[in-house]
């Protein structure tokens, strides 16, 4: 998702996440919530402070 939609990739995934609500689709929905949490885990800001 970060990959091909950068900064918008939180976007996509609520999007996606608000169609399988409508298809009631409650497992899609929850693995998609779970898509969210490492997408945002994984674009924010780095707090590693190690020097390579």
């Amino acid at each position: 998702m970060i990959d091909r939609y950068g900064d918008s990739a939180l976007e996509e995934v609520d999007l996606r996440i608000l169609e399988l609500r409508e298809q009631q689709q409650p497992e899609a929905v929850e693995l998609w919530e779970n898509i969210r949490e490492t997408v945002k885990l994984l674009s924010g800001p780095s707090t590693d402070k190690s020097v390579h």
